[in-house]
């Protein structure tokens, strides 16, 4: 079951629409509700959010942290508490559902744009004289511009603008690199062309 802690007038249609058996509580209603919980969503910015983030977790619930704007600080302070996924708590219930699902595997959820933003920083740590150590020969041209681009910190937008292709070019262009070169993501895929993995 998933369990969807909120504040009194915060209450997205999407979420039951994403997840039909979840449970709505308000943030100072919720702390009861342990079992059978698969997953806990919680608004940032409720009461105690952190606190509750920390107590969800140290029971062995996965938690998942809804923001109304997505910040630096509040991500960390999210990720400190022990919380695997940051996103946008109006996010559609596709997006909240993957979410659930990387979540589920093991994975940690952060937005798009925030993942861009480590891999620019991350990019520029990295020398930019390595030469990548992996094959490189079994992508296309096209898939090799995309891999640099993404290297760079390009988000799919940016990229599909950049190269005149549209955003879902962009991401088969992605699953075939990342399929064709055994990466997990896009930040392996840095380290993988920055022969650092």
């Amino acid at each position: 079951m998933n369990l969807f802690i909120t504040d009194k007038g915060f209450v997205i249609s999407r979420w039951t629409e994403a997840f039909p058996d979840a449970q709505v509580q308000l943030a100072a209603e919720a702390d009861h509700l342990l079992s059978s919980l698969d997953r806990v969503w919680i608004l940032t910015g409720t009461q105690n959010w952190q606190e509750r983030i920390s107590f969800f977790t140290e029971k062995g619930i996965k938690v998942i942290a809804l923001t109304r704007a997505e910040e630096t600080t509040e991500l960390r302070s999210a990720l400190n508490a022990g919380a695997r996924a940051y996103l946008n708590a109006l996010s559609n219930p596709a997006i909240l559902q993957q979410a659930a699902q990387t979540v589920d595997s093991g994975g940690l959820w952060l937005p798009s744009e925030m993942i861009n933003k480590v891999i620019r920083v991350i990019s520029g740590l990295l020398s930019e004289q390595e030469k990548p150590e992996c094959d490189l020969s079994s992508l296309t041209d096209r898939e090799k511009e995309v891999a640099a681009a993404v290297v760079k910190g390009g988000s799919n937008k940016e990229i599909a603008r950049d190269l005149d292709i549209t955003e879902r070019t962009v991401k088969a262009h992605l699953g075939s690199i990342f399929e064709k070169l055994g990466v997990r993501d896009r930040m392996h895929l840095l380290l993988i062309m920055k022969g650092r993995s």
